[in-house]
Parts: structure tokens; sequence; C-alpha cells
């Protein structure tokens, strides 16, 4: 904070007594700003023994709502938690060509919607780009993708 870097937080419940409160009462006095919470979702290492590992319930529902995450094997996926719902592969289609497929679209009808949510906390977008990963924000490095 002192160096007058961007700091954003997030803080998980993970255990009932969690003094979730307090911890975003600490980080504001301390001057962060931008802190967002959220609950433990019972997906990836937070999986319970004998759950399912691909409960789109456990989702906040804006997964591939205008975003994407590209996985380190290529593999394309609406959200990193939710990497069983793959659109296809950036190492053998174009980007656009995946987003604009039927996989794709099949991976998105999986997940629940939800009329109730606000933005997917805590903010597991990066937010380099101000947060949205607009796609439209910042000029691509290579202009054939």
């Amino acid at each position: 904070m002192r160096r007058g870097i961007p700091l954003r937080v997030g803080i998980v419940s993970v255990l009932p007594g969690q003094r979730v409160t307090e911890a975003r009462r600490e980080l504001e006095t301390l001057g962060v700003r931008t802190i967002r919470t959220d609950r433990t979702r019972r997906l990836g290492r937070a999986l319970r023994p004998g759950a399912d590992a691909t409960d789109a319930a456990e989702l906040c529902g804006r997964c591939g709502d205008g975003q994407a995450a590209v996985l380190p094997s290529g593999e394309v996926t609406p959200c990193v938690i939710a990497r069983w719902l793959t659109g296809g592969n950036v190492r053998n289609r174009a980007l656009g060509a995946i987003l604009g497929g039927e996989t794709w679209a099949e991976a998105l009808r999986v997940i629940p919607a939800r009329a109730d949510i606000g933005p997917c906390d805590p903010d597991c977008k990066p937010a380099s780009d101000g947060g949205d990963c607009s796609p439209a924000e910042q000029e691509a490095c290579d202009p054939k993708y």
C-alpha cells in the first residue's frame, strides 16, 4: 500500500466462525479498498470426499458470461474452477471458433442461471485490464488471434 501498488483481496469463508468481517475491517484499516468475499465453492481442492467433482450448482452463475479462461493445456473453459467444462483447445482451433462453436454453447448450458447474483466473488478474473476481462479493452498482441 505504501508503494502505491494496486491491491485487491478476496476473502473466502471456509470454516464456521471464521472472522471474515473482522478481516475486512482490518484490511480497510490498512488502506485496501477492493475487497470481495465468497463462500468455499466445493470444487477442485475444496471438493469433499465422495462429492461430485462436476457439480455446476457450485458455480456463481456468471461463468462464460463475456469471459473465458484458457488453461495451461490450451483448453478453453468458462471459468478456472469449472475445468471440466471445456469448449476446445486453442492449440488445435482458433479462440474465436471455439467461443462461437456448439461445444462452447453446450458448456454454457450446463451452468445454472441465477437471478440473484452479483459479481463473481472473490474476483476470479485478472484485474490488470480494468477487471472485466473484456477483449475489447486491450489490443491483442497478435492480430491473427
